[in-house]
């Protein structure tokens, strides 16, 4: 049986706009783009993606046992996984790469590599798991339009040519396939990103391979465009971080955002980068991983994991994509202090 509308708690304004334009169950509602419904209903962009999430996130827990649980072999087995970022010394400095069923944010300015970071991350994930990969696929979201096709596929032909010598029989590896295995979307607003990320679920379900998702950026639409409003971002963005978490939970994936940076004045004529969407939003990830320019190299500093410490690491970017500086050792913790940025990011307490 179809479950109303009127079975959930929505003000009498939103009820009444659906259900006298048709709306009138579930199915209605999720299988519907946001803007037809908009369109057809007269509420605005947020009531919308309000009720969208709310009827997707009650009808997928409807009938769970509440109770059920995992014991802690179980998660430790789940999160023994991690993908390679294809950088070893942020490897070691992440405990194995990227985990799963977590929240990782990496932060930069423009040109830093952030977005060379998800095309790499996206193939990865294609890699067998001897070698770090998860054998699966991967989505990228891109809110940027800075997606470039041939850029993937430049790593992609190094990935390739790495697996063919260290495996020459190794199969299902090719062009076409790796090309194949990176599923994109693009968004051009913040209400169509929220309404993907939304829908994620029913896409997971019929794309049962996918092990990563990757935003690139989580904060292009949302800093700006809402009028001062910010308590009203900062639920839209709480909403979808929980909704990102839940997903990495429930189908034991890898999701990494990327995120800009933006000015804190910190008195007269001072000021430092921090990244953007505030401290609210910086709560929410699980992981945060910062990069930045030093003396024109470039530097990534794990900023924030529940179980690994502080440390700084260099990496370049290279035609094959990510990877370790030459003669690059792993500063010791002395040196943490060393950066200029690293200390401006701590002593803001992000």
């Amino acid at each position: 049986m179809l479950r109303s509308i009127d079975s959930y708690l929505l003000s009498p304004h939103v009820r009444y706009r659906l259900i006298s334009n048709g709306y009138t169950t579930v199915e209605d509602i999720a299988h519907n783009p946001v803007e037809e419904i908009c369109e057809d209903t007269g509420l605005f962009k947020e009531e919308a993606l309000d009720v969208l999430m709310n009827v997707t996130a009650d009808n997928e827990d409807s009938g769970r046992n509440v109770l059920s649980s995992n014991t802690a072999f179980q998660l430790l087995q789940q999160e023994s996984l991690y993908l390679t970022t294809t950088c070893h010394k942020l490897d070691d400095v992440l405990g194995g790469g990227i985990p799963l069923m977590k929240l990782v944010e990496i932060c930069g300015s423009p040109g830093i590599g952030k977005t060379q970071m998800s095309l790499q991350l996206c193939i990865n994930s294609q890699l067998p798991k001897q070698y770090g990969g998860l054998d699966g696929e991967a989505m990228l979201i891109d809110t940027e339009g800075s997606f470039v096709v041939e850029r993937l596929i430049d790593i992609a032909s190094a990935a390739i040519n790495f697996l063919s010598l260290q495996d020459p029989k190794i199969q299902n590896i090719s062009m076409d396939n790796m090309l194949k295995n990176v599923h994109v979307r693009q968004c051009k607003d913040y209400s169509e990103l929220l309404a993907v990320i939304t829908l994620l679920p029913e896409f997971l379900r019929e794309h049962s391979k996918i092990r990563l998702i990757v935003i690139d950026s989580i904060s292009f639409h949302f800093r700006y465009g809402f009028d001062k409003n910010y308590s009203l971002r900062t639920r839209l963005l709480c909403g979808m971080a929980q909704s990102l978490i839940k997903l990495a939970s429930e189908y034991n994936i890898a999701v990494v955002v990327t995120n800009q940076m933006t000015t804190k004045i910190i008195g007269p004529n001072k000021s430092h980068l921090i990244p953007s969407l505030g401290e609210s939003w910086g709560h929410m990830c699980t992981i945060r991983i910062i990069l930045y320019w030093k003396e024109n190299k470039r530097w990534a500093v794990l900023l924030k994991s529940p179980w690994r410490e502080e440390a700084i690491i260099q990496f370049q970017i290279t035609t094959a994509g990510i990877r370790d500086t030459e003669n690059c050792s792993v500063p010791t913790k002395r040196e943490l202090s060393s950066p200029d940025t690293a200390n401006q990011l701590k002593k803001s307490k992000m």
